[in-house]
């Protein structure tokens, strides 16, 4: 399975269009009628729109996250609700950071606000052409996509009550399990992140679009501090725990903790990460 995702994501990169790649591969995975080929399509004419030059919430980062979406949906139940919900998640993927100013949040869902914008005004002028794909009608998609889409705004602390919330309740939105679908998302977003061999790379991004310039040894620290700050409220999710990602992320931690003094001095660590760790 690790091998199929990484594939996918290598399938991305390579793409003329990695927003349609995704879907492409999406649909393949999680064994989707036929008929949700026709949203495919449509996206694909205007992937265009979604292009933009950030370091990292770019197109590139959407067409991971529809990806990752899927993967982790795949091992997911979603018992009768399984199309519905899954054409629900890419929408809200493709869409979770369109249009970003590639910045962080001033205010608390500045950029999330943005988005859900940008997804609204495109469902306006396209949810005609694809009513007859899904069992719900184009305002309750719309509102459904829009909640997802908000959620997705990871302010500090918001990782701390997310395993209460989930254990709490899942809530159903027509029907839909929304709570595991923000879970998935949430994972997705992140899980580039987190990864030992791609976690260093996507801090650099990030810290690009802060116009932060920091010392390798300092990006290592930034991104242990995440995961000790975060990972344990993370990756809880069936999926995550079926794939051992939640395991992985755990061991990684404890790899950088146990390197501090390595990383004070300026060691590249990225090639011994490369040789330990084998992917989920």
């Amino acid at each position: 399975m690790g091998t199929k995702f990484h594939s996918g994501i290598k399938a991305i990169h390579e793409a003329e269009k990695p927003i349609s790649k995704a879907w492409e591969l999406s649909l393949d995975h999680l064994e989707l009628d036929d008929k949700v080929k026709k949203l495919m399509e449509i996206l694909s004419d205007h992937e265009n729109l979604f292009i933009n030059y950030n370091y990292y919430h770019n197109h590139i980062h959407f067409a991971e996250v529809i990806w990752a979406s899927a993967f982790l949906a795949k091992k997911e139940n979603f018992e009768d609700k399984y199309f519905e919900s899954m054409v629900i998640l890419l929408i809200s993927a493709t869409f979770h950071d369109a249009g970003h100013p590639g910045r962080a949040n001033r205010a608390p869902f500045e950029t999330e606000k943005i988005s859900a914008e940008f997804f609204r005004n495109w469902w306006k002028n396209n949810s005609l052409f694809v009513e007859n794909i899904l069992p719900m009608n184009p305002s309750q998609i719309e509102q459904a996509v829009n909640e997802l889409i908000l959620f997705t705004d990871f302010t500090q602390g918001q990782a701390k009550v997310i395993t209460d919330y989930f254990i709490r309740r899942d809530n159903e939105n027509y029907g839909l399990k929304m709570a595991k679908l923000k879970k998935i998302l949430i994972e997705a977003d992140v899980l580039m992140n987190c990864l030992p061999q791609s976690s260093f790379h996507k801090t650099g991004l990030i810290l690009k679009e802060s116009v932060r310039n920091i010392a390798d040894d300092k990006k290592w620290l930034l991104i242990l501090e995440f995961l000790k700050e975060n990972a344990p409220h993370l990756f809880t999710s069936d999926a995550c725990k079926e794939l051992k990602i939640d395991a992985l992320v755990r061991k990684f931690t404890n790899y950088l903790e146990n390197n501090r003094e390595k990383m004070a001095m300026g060691s590249n660590l990225q090639e011994d990460i490369n040789a330990r760790f084998k992917t989920f």
